[in-house]
Order: C-alpha cells, then sequence, then structure tokens
C-alpha cells in the first residue's frame, strides 16, 4: 500500500537509480571531464593564436621584429601558453618564452595582407602541457566529487518535495485545463494554479498559457489583419486607377486581363497580345519580346523604348516587361504565362534628346552637320566606296573675300553669306549620298559616292560649284556681298583610306590652289 504511492516509488525510484549512478559513474565522469577539459583547453590555445593571426601577418609583411615581439610576449603571458614563435619564410622573426619541445604547438599560416592566397609566414604557439594537465585533473575531481554530492542531495530533496511539487501541482493543472474551451477564441482564460513556479511544471504552465494567449490573440490579429487588408486593397485600387503610367497584365492565351485607365489612355484599345505589339512600329521587336516570355526563355524582366503613331503624330513610351512574381510557378505548370506591363509616357524626353542631339551635331546657321556631327557620315561613305562602281569624292571648299564682308560689313552680312552659301553647296549636289558640313570658320567639306558620269564632268562640276557659291548674296541695309570659293577635291582610288589623311590632303590640295590663284580649283586622285 505505501508502495502505491506515485510520490513515494518515485522517491525510491530516484534514490536507487542516483545511488547506483552516483557510484559507478564517478570514475566515468572524471574521466570524461579530464578528456572534455582538455579538449576545450586546447581549443582555447588554438583561439587565442588565431586572435593574432592578423596582426602577426601584418607584422611579417612589414618586418617589425618589435611589433612581432609584443605580439608573442603577450601570448605568453598567458598561463596556457609555454612559447610563442613568429616566423617568416626565412627564418624566426620574433620569440617569446621556453620552447623545450616543437611538438603539440599550435600553427598558424600568415597570409599576405592583400595578396590572400600567398604564404608570407607562420605563427606557433606551444602550450604548456604541464600546467594545462595539472589544472584539468583537479577541475575534472572536483566535478566528479560535485556530482557525487549533488546527486544524494538531490536524491533526499526528490523523496521529501515530490509529493508537494509534484502529485498536487500535476492534480490541481488537470482539473484547471479542464475548464479551457478551445472552442470559443473569445473568452479564453489561461490556466492560474501555482503559475508563479520556476520550475519544469512552471514553465509547462507557462508555455500552456503562451499558447492559449497566442491563440486567442492570432484569432484577434486575424480580425484586424481582414480590415487593413481591405483597406489596403481600396487604396491599391485607387493608387492603380489613378497612376499616371499605364499598367496591364497581359496572357499570350486570354489577351488583356486587366489595365489601368492611364495605360488604356495612351494606347487605346488594347484586346489580346497581338493587337499590344502592332501597335508600335517596333512591332517585330516586341513580338519577338512576347514570345521569349511567353517560352519562358527571357529574364524574368525586360524592358525597351517603343514608338507609334496617334494623330499622325509620333509617341515614345517605355515599355517594361516583366513576369507576374505570384504565379510564375502556377501558371508555369498550367502552361500559360502572366505578362505585367508597365509603359510610361517618354515622348517628351526622346524629343529633348533629339533635339539636344541635332545641336550637338548640327551648325546652328548653317543647319548643315558640324565637324562632329558630319566625320561618321563620311566615314561611312569611305566604307561603302569598298567594292562599290562608285567612287568617293571628298571636297575641301574654302571661301574667297569672306573677311573682308565682315570687316566692311559686320558679322551679321557675314551669316546671311555662311547661310547662302550653306543651302546652295546641298542643292547643288542634290544626291541622297552627299554629306555636307560646315567644318570650321568659313570652310565647307562634300563628301559623295560619285558615279562615271560625274567624274567624267568632275572638272566641270566644280567650276559650276564655285560659280553658284559666287552668286551675289543679298543682304537688307548693304545691298549685295559676293565672295568666291577655292576647291581641292580628291577622289579616293584605293580599297580603303582613313578619313584624317583624305581631310589633310584635301586641305593641301585647296591651300595649294589658294597660293596660285583664288577661285579655282584642283583634283587629285588617292
Amino acid at each position: 500500500m505505501f508502495l502505491r504511492r506515485l510520490h513515494i516509488r518515485v522517491a525510491s525510484i530516484i534514490a536507487l537509480i542516483g545511488g547506483i549512478i552516483a557510484i559507478a559513474g564517478g570514475s566515468i565522469v572524471y574521466q570524461q571531464s579530464e578528456d572534455s577539459l582538455m579538449f576545450i583547453t586546447e581549443q582555447l590555445v588554438a583561439q587565442l593564436a588565431d586572435s593574432t593571426r592578423k596582426p602577426s601577418a601584418i607584422a611579417v609583411y612589414v618586418e617589425d621584429d618589435i611589433l612581432a615581439k609584443e605580439i608573442t610576449e603577450g601570448l605568453v603571458r598567458n598561463d596556457l601558453v609555454m612559447a610563442a614563435v613568429v616566423t617568416t619564410n626565412e627564418g624566426v622573426l620574433a620569440q617569446s618564452g621556453e620552447l623545450t619541445t616543437q611538438e603539440g604547438g599550435v600553427v598558424i599560416p600568415l597570409f599576405h595582407p592583400f595578396i590572400e592566397d600567398q604564404t608570407i609566414g607562420k605563427l606557433s604557439v606551444y602550450p604548456d602541457i604541464e600546467f594545462i594537465q595539472r589544472n584539468v585533473s583537479e577541475f575534472a575531481m572536483q566535478g566528479s566529487l560535485s556530482m557525487l554530492l549533488v546527486a544524494l542531495c538531490i536524491t533526499v530533496a526528490v523523496a521529501i518535495v515530490t509529493n508537494e511539487m509534484l502529485s498536487r501541482p500535476l492534480l490541481k493543472l488537470s482539473r484547471e485545463f479542464e475548464r479551457v474551451d478551445p472552442s470559443d477564441p473569445d473568452n479564453l482564460q489561461t490556466i492560474t494554479v501555482v503559475k508563479k513556479r520556476q520550475d519544469e511544471l512552471g514553465k509547462l504552465i507557462s508555455r500552456m498559457n503562451g499558447m492559449i494567449s497566442a491563440t486567442r490573440h492570432f484569432y484577434l490579429q486575424e480580425k484586424q489583419l481582414r480590415k487593413d487588408t481591405e483597406k489596403l486593397e481600396r487604396q491599391f485600387r485607387l493608387l492603380f486607377e489613378r497612376a499616371t503610367i499605364g499598367i496591364a497584365l497581359i496572357s499570350p492565351k486570354k489577351g488583356l486581363l486587366q489595365a489601368n485607365p492611364a495605360f488604356r489612355n495612351m494606347l487605346g484599345d488594347i484586346s489580346s497580345l497581338d493587337t499590344f505589339c502592332r501597335k508600335f512600329n517596333e512591332s517585330g521587336q516586341v513580338e519577338a519580346i512576347a514570345s521569349s516570355f511567353s517560352k519562358r526563355e527571357n529574364a524574368e524582366q525586360d524592358s525597351v523604348d517603343l514608338s507609334y503613331y496617334e494623330n499622325g503624330e509620333v509617341k515614345w513610351v517605355h515599355c517594361l516587361f516583366a513576369y507576374v512574381s505570384e504565379q510564375r510557378i502556377s501558371q508555369h505548370r498550367e502552361g500559360e504565362v502572366l505578362i505585367e506591363v508597365i509603359v510610361n509616357d517618354i515622348t517628351e524626353r526622346m524629343r529633348r534628346e533629339e533635339q539636344v542631339r541635332f545641336a550637338a551635331e548640327h551648325d546652328p546657321l548653317t543647319g548643315l552637320h558640324n565637324r562632329r556631327g558630319g566625320e561618321p557620315f563620311l566615314r561611312n561613305l569611305i566604307s561603302a566606296s569598298a567594292g562599290n562602281d562608285k567612287t568617293f569624292v571628298l571636297m575641301m571648299i574654302d571661301l574667297d573675300k569672306f573677311k573682308p564682308v565682315n570687316d566692311e560689313y559686320g558679322h551679321e552680312a557675314g551669316d546671311k553669306v555662311l547661310e547662302a552659301v550653306g543651302s546652295r553647296i546641298p542643292r547643288f549636289f542634290a544626291d541622297s549620298t552627299c554629306v555636307c558640313c560646315r567644318w570650321g570658320g568659313d570652310e565647307f567639306v562634300v563628301g559623295l559616292l560619285a558615279g562615271r558620269t560625274f567624274l567624267n564632268d568632275i572638272d566641270i562640276q566644280c567650276k559650276l560649284l564655285i560659280d553658284m557659291i559666287s552668286v551675289p548674296v543679298p543682304v537688307e541695309g548693304v545691298g549685295t556681298c559676293a565672295v568666291s570659293a577655292t576647291v581641292g577635291a580628291i577622289l579616293l582610288k584605293r580599297e580603303h583610306a582613313e578619313l584624317t589623311t583624305l581631310l589633310a590632303k584635301a586641305d593641301e590640295l585647296m591651300y595649294a590652289v589658294k597660293r596660285e590663284h583664288r577661285g579655282g580649283h584642283r583634283i587629285e586622285s588617292y
């Protein structure tokens, strides 16, 4: 009858097992403690050595024996370290402590501060084995004795307090837990019995109370979350509807699924991916992007600048394509991909860029290409002449008697003359391949691919060009201003030549003519 009581049975069993374990396990605990402490001590020595790796590497790198000595002396001041040595690839840089044997040391390789895989030396730390073993044995013995004493105390304590600390609280806990009703989250109550205990039973009660409180909290939080979600949905819907950029969701199979007003205002009535692609002048490029998205051959997103016509006017948009992230896996499994399309009107930006580009590449007075804008076109003509039945012709034209116009009538009159010449030269050639440039000041450069007819009459053509330039220019308030021109022309007969070389030769040829007589011309082959 006596042994039928739970706390007596538990106390007896604990006392018996505790005595056996305390006696039989003392030696085992001693040995394990010794091994464990020895291992921990070795790890501490290794960590201590590793903590000085970087300063030691710096000392070896700069060959600072004073810094290396301070590092080794700092290491041997620790009771666990018998000796420490810092060596370079050539020899010992610093050593501290008494080194009786080189066995059992911790060797740390030292790497170049700037070249990670280059070893420049090593740090060797030798532990004081005798000191460590002596202390480890003492700690292990103390631990073993302490374990025996604690085991006896626990056995006695368990036998005394089992009934008060285990049996009765478990009974109270069982009765208290029976009144918890999980079907009514709003009215869940925590367990109040022995809730101030700090033992396992107290922790169990605390965790149970935590679960009950968390259940109630999550239930109430879910209710609030539903309200917040509905509010955010209304806000995002408002943002979607009033956004200034166009946003749409397109399915390659089902067409346009969703689009905000800005998208429809920009692109009009779009019902399918095909009509979206054909909306743009670059429809082939858009179809290629859409096809790659449909086949999942593209990255997660892609972007491109596209143009289209609206009321006879060119419009530009920046278009961003992206997979719908939340449906990437599910839609792919179903064999369908949803594409998010975001369009932003960049028409004004493109117009400004075109204006800036035009201003950078054209002469503001004559409207012709300037040097920067004309050079690429001239090089293209040189390349096009290779293997062509037409010959590349480069003319350097310099106005004669232009400076007196500026000096006598002013720069406004000079500008009028330059404008007139700048309009006459392109009209004279009237060739789609012709490139006319104002090279600077009163110099003009013309490049063209000339056929056989032009080449046969090129001497006459140069004279006619000079005659056209020499026609007096009417200037308000002055009357007329007349200038002439000198022309140096180079015919490219080689397979290829550098533009700078041809320009230099045409310029040299033109000035040679000027020195002989102004208003003339000369033609040479190169």
